[in-house]
């Protein structure tokens, strides 16, 4: 675990300036040894560093691993940073038929084209939305989220397919 994390640390955040300093790096460092030992069922998972890094751009260390900590044990779904990424893969799948039932046209077209939407949503649910959005709208998706819980993933991410729906659709591809 402390291997991964510090390997982790020079790769959160890089186009933040502030985020490179020494003294974040040891801030987000003790963020994420201490939930790793706060929580050893959970323990450190991949992308947890872009949350707690995002955190502490926003809030004192003590508060941020607080936070940190409400996030992953009661905010978003049950073992979304497990070993396994259950949490994350149920989520990927309730998004996959709020698709179907909200966006039909694009969820036929996705299937059609055989593209696995959890390899890209898998990141978005992982991160928060930290390397997807704009800081300044993951503040306001992260208030939301807090208040209404990880409904709110879906929310943001039917919204992002929704805005770019007709793009995809026209162009028969993905990025094509």
């Amino acid at each position: 675990t402390v291997r991964v994390i510090l390997r982790d640390i020079p790769r959160t955040l890089t186009t933040n300036k502030r985020m490179q300093e020494p003294s974040m790096q040891a801030s987000l460092r003790r963020v994420l040894l201490a939930y790793a030992q706060h929580n050893p069922r959970v323990g450190y998972c991949q992308s947890m560093n872009f949350v707690a890094g995002f955190l502490l751009l926003v809030m004192p260390e003590e508060q941020a691993f607080w936070t940190l900590a409400a996030l992953v044990e009661d905010v978003l779904c049950p073992e979304s940073y497990s070993p396994s990424l259950e949490g994350c893969h149920v989520q990927n799948r309730v998004l996959r038929k709020l698709l179907g039932k909200f966006l039909p046209r694009l969820a036929a077209h996705l299937d059609e084209i055989g593209f696995d939407v959890p390899m890209l949503t898998t990141s978005w649910f992982m991160c928060l939305y930290v390397n997807v959005l704009p800081p300044a709208v993951v503040m306001r998706v992260w208030d939301v989220l807090l208040t209404r819980g990880a409904k709110v993933l879906h929310q943001v991410a039917l919204t992002l397919f929704a805005c770019a729906e007709s793009w995809l659709l026209e162009r028969g591809l993905l990025g094509g």
